[in-house]
């Protein structure tokens, strides 16, 4: 990378330029067979043959094999139009490559292809200081993003362009009480164009990019040293995702509905202590997530979590080592990771941990 602070004009420029390379493989082997129940009270023990037959796995043997490469070449710029108003931007090109394999050994077929992409995204900004220790600042971006996981994309989904996305971000930082208080606090407005989505006229006909989702909200965050020992961090935020444009597979409209997994209130608050006359950091806190949906229907509806974490870390000369406790009040909440929207995944009952980190 490459970076310059010069004076233009009499005002300070600077400019950085770099190169990214970067390159990713990836094989599953995927094997899925059948099997009788078990009695949960008198388990008869079997045997696992591992021989690779479409016998022993009759409802599937398919490896995936992924190569993702991507080259990168990036700008990036900040420069004082006045002693308080700065302009900053960056503009970025990606060249992506990607080669699919899919083989399904039990029908002896083998699925190849290629696709390549070459988006560019770039962003635009201002940052305004009202004081010395309070800036208020705005931006503009602009990004792309496939229309699943690129290295999990299927033969039919590669046909398909990258989606387009837009935000817009404001508000204000400052820092406070002999810069004992940090606060941040933003708004922002995000939409994703040229998500799949069906023909409201005819739902059974192949989909096509024509779907859009959003979202907007408020975020703010707080820092305070409230003495020389102990400090709170806190954070809370609204917001509000929908999917602006959707319609499924079967004509059902999904548009006004919440996307899956997207709480849309969370909070968290923590204080940290440091003992001065030994080496001890005591930390605890609460995190909240407000209630989501795993499914674009919003039948599924998995409720709210509050959750209460602690901590203890000695600091030696060479590093801190950490006693953890997680989910203290052992609450019962879900988590949800993908797959059918009805498996829902319990998050982990209390625990503790200990660990060891140093830098070197």
């Amino acid at each position: 990378m490459l970076a310059s602070d010069v004076a233009i004009g009499g005002h300070r420029n600077r400019l950085s330029i770099g190169v990214e390379y970067s390159k990713s493989d990836l094989a599953i082997p995927r094997r899925f067979g059948s099997t009788t129940s078990v009695d949960l009270y008198d388990p008869v023990r079997g045997s696992l043959s591992l021989a690779e037959t479409a016998a022993n796995f009759p409802d599937g043997r398919v490896d995936f094999d992924s190569t993702t490469t991507v080259t990168s070449i990036f700008a990036e710029e900040a420069f004082n139009l006045t002693p308080r108003l700065l302009l900053i931007g960056g503009i970025r090109y990606d060249h992506i490559a990607l080669d699919r394999s899919i083989a399904d050994l039990n029908a002896g077929t083998l699925t190849a292809f290629s696709r390549s992409y070459d988006p560019v995204s770039w962003r635009a900004g201002i940052v305004y200081s009202l004081a010395a220790k309070t800036q208020i600042f705005a931006q503009y971006s602009y990004a792309v993003a496939p229309v699943g996981s690129l290295a999990l994309l299927s033969a039919a989904n590669a046909k398909f362009k990258l989606t387009s996305g837009r935000s817009i971000e404001a508000g204000l930082k400052t820092s406070l009480w002999h810069d004992r208080l940090d606060l941040t606090l933003a708004g922002y407005w995000i939409k994703q164009d040229d998500i799949l989505t069906r023909d409201p006229a005819n739902s059974s006909a192949p989909a096509f990019q024509g779907g859009s989702q959003s979202s907007r909200g408020i975020e703010l965050s707080a820092s305070a040293a409230l003495t020389k020992q102990f400090r709170l961090d806190g954070s809370f935020a609204i917001l509000d995702a929908r999917f602006d444009t959707l319609i499924e597979a079967g004509g059902a409209n999904r548009s006004g509905n919440t996307p899956p997994v997207v709480p849309e209130r969370v909070a968290s608050l923590f204080g940290v202590y440091r003992i001065d006359r030994v080496p001890i950091t005591l930390t605890g806190g609460m995190r909240h997530a407000s209630h989501f949906f795993t499914d674009n229907a919003n039948s599924v509806r998995v409720g709210s979590s509050t959750v209460f974490d602690a901590s203890i870390g000695y600091r030696l000369p060479f590093g801190e080592i950490t006693l953890r406790g997680r989910n203290l009040t052992d609450r019962l909440y879900a988590n949800w990771f993908g797959g059918s929207a009805r498996q829902i995944t319990l998050s982990a009952p209390r625990s503790i941990d200990i660990n060891f980190t140093t830098r070197f």
